[in-house]
C-alpha cells in the first residue's frame, strides 16, 4: 500500500500511511484506533469524553458527505 493524502476543510493535508494516520502535528498508529465516527462535518478518532488513555484526533471537512467519504476510505485502508 502506498501513502495517500487528503485535504481537510482548511486545505491542510491528512496523510494515511501503511500503519498510521498523520494530521497537522499528530500521528496515530492504526493499532491505537479504537473508534472512528462522523458527526456532521467532523471525523473523529477515539473522541469521547471519558477517553484518557488513547490518542484523539478530530478532522473538520467542508461537508458531512466528505467526512463520511473519508471515514469509508480510512476504514477500507485500516481493516482491508
Amino acid at each position: 500500500m502506498t501513502e495517500r493524502h487528503f485535504l481537510d476543510r482548511f486545505n491542510d493535508k491528512i496523510y494515511i500511511g501503511e500503519k498510521f494516520i498523520m494530521y497537522r502535528n499528530r500521528s496515530i498508529p492504526y493499532s491505537e484506533i479504537k473508534e472512528m465516527r462522523v458527526k456532521n462535518n467532523r471525523f473523529m478518532i477515539n473522541h469521547f469524553n471519558t477517553n484518557q488513555t488513547s490518542p484523539k484526533m478530530c478532522i473538520m471537512f467542508e461537508t458531512k458527505e466528505k467526512a463520511a467519504w473519508f471515514h469509508d476510505a480510512l476504514i477500507s485502508m485500516v481493516y482491508f
